[in-house]
């Protein structure tokens, strides 16, 4: 019965039983992480947006403070999500704040160190300094009983910073514990969701935690003060699941084009090495099985199209067998990993680049980096016919579209491309126009400048913890 209702994400009916009946140790360890998820729930709904005074489309007299609280950063760890925070809080020091960002508490012990003891150095990445939280409660004992411990945690570093808002990244394990701190200090919260875990569970088949998981977001995104996105996809989702009437603002993902620039312009190649190219991870849901399939397409009708795949992944000794059993191994170079400084440079001797990705319900919702990075590279682009990059194509006005896992349709595409130059000139101008009129992270983080400043509160020193809601907390 408990095991049901824990699938069910339905914490309160499991708070409700007679825990003293709980025999199983397994129980009761469910129980005692309903009781941490009611709590944080509870939390997240005493000190509501309403009850924040001094905020909401102020002129700030001094230079804003924003404190950005993060799963991961640079340049301990390197993905889309530490890459799209590197450039959004740049781009905020840019615009005119002073931003620090702090990632979650026992970040650097799971995933940099395990031996490595507090207090740790900073990191300050391209200006951008990051600084790193321990914990006594790690999250492997329980997820939401570490969570509501990283509340005390938030509360220091917030009486500590003294910012004037507070930026919560995705997804609810570090926003929700850190919006209830800045809340018991009256600090408005802006929520920036950027990926969905649930989608990813949801694809899976795990609906249990897919269920949890979309309970605590919607709690965080019901109880911010701002809420934010990478694209309409998502907050489409996020509108229609939650019960509360949300506006969710677009802040999209973008690319610092400066870093191309040594890129040679299409039009300067005399010869590529490489027709198509990617630069990712190697997963399943990349979808290039199906690149490796058009290209087999293409050569049973005689053309002979190759393709340069840089990246290392769980699929690489799979697709090297399929390369191997369609006959093409000798077209596609499947190069591995480079180090992230030489990533940029793979572009150069490819003429196009293919985003095969598979549909599946949290490919659907994100945005990747790698469209906008291709764009910028001024290499014409190829996209699947999943919602959050199709959007990006405008109707094939700076990439092409083909039907998600239909090796045909994307052999047509390619196809296309290979045989057009005068198509291929127009899509990388007007990608680049692009880029640089709504895609630069100057500009994508003047919006959420915007929406941070809508909600920013006056500089005032912050009242003592509330040590009496702090003191409240459930013995974890």
């Amino acid at each position: 019965m408990i095991k049901d209702l824990w699938d069910q994400g339905d914490f309160e009916s499991i708070v409700a039983l007679d825990h003293e009946e709980l025999n199983d140790p397994k129980d009761r360890t469910l129980y005692k992480e309903a009781q941490a998820a009611v709590e944080l729930i509870t939390l997240s709904q005493r000190y509501s947006s309403e009850e924040i005074t001094d905020k909401g489309g102020i002129r700030l007299q001094s230079r804003t403070k924003v404190v950005t609280i993060l799963h991961s950063s640079l340049p301990n760890h390197i993905g889309g999500y530490t890459g799209r925070a590197q450039g959004l809080l740049k781009g905020l020091q840019g615009n005119g704040l002073t931003v620090i960002g702090y990632t979650r508490p026992g970040f650097i012990q799971e995933r940099v160190d395990k031996r490595a003891r507090p207090p740790y150095e900073d990191d300050v990445v391209d200006g951008v300094r990051y600084r790193h939280l321990s914990t006594d409660f790690p999250r492997k004992r329980g997820e939401f009983r570490y969570m509501l411990d990283c509340v005390s945690k938030y509360l220091e570093v917030f009486e500590r910073e003294q910012p004037n808002v507070v930026h919560v990244r995705s997804t609810y394990l570090i926003a929700l514990p850190a919006l209830i701190a800045a809340h018991q200090l009256g600090l408005p919260v802006l929520y920036e969701i950027s990926g969905l875990w649930e989608l990813v569970f949801q694809g899976r088949g795990a609906y249990g935690k897919a269920n949890r998981i979309a309970r605590m977001e919607d709690a965080t995104v019901a109880s911010a003060d701002c809420v934010v996105s990478m694209n309409h996809s998502m907050a489409n989702l996020l509108k229609e699941r939650n019960e509360k009437s949300v506006e969710i603002g677009l802040v999209p993902n973008a690319v610092d084009a400066t870093r191309f620039s040594l890129v040679p312009p299409l039009d300067e190649v005399e010869t590529f090495n490489y027709d198509i190219g990617y630069v990712g991870s190697l997963v399943d849901y990349e979808g290039l099985d199906v690149l490796l399939h058009a290209i087999h397409e293409l050569k049973k009708k005689g053309k002979t199209v190759t393709a340069k795949i840089v990246g290392g992944g769980k699929e690489e000794k799979f697709l090297r067998k399929l390369a191997h059993d369609l006959g093409i191994d000798d077209q596609v170079n499947l190069a591995g990993k480079v180090p992230a400084s030489q990533a940029v440079y793979q572009f150069n001797d490819v003429k196009m680049v293919c985003l095969p990705r598979k549909s599946t319900p949290a490919t659907e919702c994100v945005t990747p980096l790698k469209p906008f990075e291709a764009m910028a590279a001024g290499r014409p682009l190829l996209v699947s016919s999943v919602s959050a990059l199709s959007e990006l194509a405008q109707g094939g006005r700076i990439a092409r579209v083909f039907q998600e896992q239909d090796p045909e349709s994307l052999a047509r595409e390619i196809e296309y491309l290979l045989d057009d130059a005068d198509v291929q000139r127009t899509m990388v101008k007007n990608a680049q126009q692009t880029i640089a009129e709504e895609y630069s992270w100057s500009l994508v983080s003047e919006r959420m400048k915007n929406s941070l400043l809508s909600i920013a509160a006056p500089a005032k020193k912050l009242p003592l913890l509330r040590r009496q809601d702090a003191g409240n907390l459930i013995s974890l």
